[in-house]
This record gives structure tokens, C-alpha cells and sequence, in this order.
């Protein structure tokens, strides 16, 4: 077809992953204006958690962010206070299942743009803002493994899998 393929995402389905929540906090500098690199400090803090060996962090999802004790804010960029806080969920993985995919793929030539988890991708793409907002539960039973996420308030709860399928039944 003539194509050159030069970046690729990576969707990761049936894999064990551990999902939970974590808080991180930052102070606002500039002006007293949350700005980006705020939002990034606030989140460092929160992704800086004792994990397991041989697993990393996959995504850090916001569920909410909260300036000077007021809460519910999805986006607090612009808006004043002095403390930024961040509400996230963390989802971790195997660092040696990130690492075989980098080498398997090196050799190709290929760039590996991102890693996504299935059951996330698949809501990002089943998902309307309004269902993500009222409350939604995904359930994807695949041959080995069922993956379930959560949804309520326009972010992620929970993601889990299950190592029950449809083979199983």
C-alpha cells in the first residue's frame, strides 16, 4: 500500500493490573493561578506511592480537583487560590510486560507513542460524556479474562481484572 508506519499505541487487554486512588497536593505559585506546572506538581505528588516491585504506573486518571477546599473541579486551570489538590486514579502493571513489548518492537523500527489499557480505551470509546457523568459499569468478557470499569462523575472509579472468561462457562 506504500505506508510507512512510524508510531504505534500499544492497548494492553488481559493483562494483571492493580488500580487504586491517590491524593497529591500542591501549592499554587504563580499569581496564585493554577497553572500547568501546578497540576503537574499536585499530580508528581500523587504518582509518588511505594509500589510492588517490577510494576509501574500505566495511567494517572484525574477524578477531581479541589482548590482551596472547594471541590467537584475538572479543570482548574485559571482559577485562584494557594492549594491544589488532585483526587487520581493510579492503574500499575508489570514493568517487564512493558519492557518485552518496547524489545519486541525495537527492531521493527517502530516508536511506541503510548500504552493504554483495553478497558480504558474501550470506554473512552463507548462512553458519552453524559453516561461517564451519570454513571456507567463496561463489562468486556473476553475467552480468559473479564475486564470491568466503573464510571460515575465523569471519571473512573475502578478497573479491575477479573481471570474468569468465557471459556470458563
Amino acid at each position: 500500500a506504500g505506508v510507512q508506519i512510524e508510531e504505534i499505541k500499544v492497548c494492553l487487554s488481559s493483562v494483571p493490573i492493580c488500580s487504586f486512588s491517590s491524593f497529591g497536593v500542591a501549592k499554587i505559585k504563580k499569581n496564585n493561578e493554577v497553572q500547568a506546572d501546578d497540576i503537574a506538581a499536585a499530580f508528581d505528588v500523587a504518582k509518588a506511592v511505594a509500589l510492588p516491585p517490577e510494576q509501574e504506573i500505566l495511567h494517572a486518571i484525574p477524578r477531581e480537583f479541589r482548590v482551596d477546599d472547594q471541590g467537584g473541579i475538572t479543570d482548574p486551570s485559571k482559577m485562584k487560590g494557594v492549594r491544589l489538590e488532585v483526587d487520581v486514579q493510579l492503574i500499575t502493571v508489570a514493568s517487564s510486560l512493558i519492557l518485552n513489548i518496547l524489545k519486541a518492537v525495537n527492531p521493527l523500527s517502530l516508536k511506541v507513542s503510548c500504552f493504554i489499557h483495553s478497558s480504558l480505551a474501550s470506554s473512552m470509546t463507548l462512553l458519552s460524556e453524559e453516561e461517564k457523568n451519570l454513571g456507567k459499569v463496561i463489562v468486556d468478557v473476553g475467552g480468559v479474562t473479564t475486564e470491568v470499569s466503573f464510571w460515575h462523575q465523569g471519571s473512573l472509579r475502578h478497573l479491575s481484572v477479573l481471570t474468569i472468561g468465557g471459556q470458563h462457562f
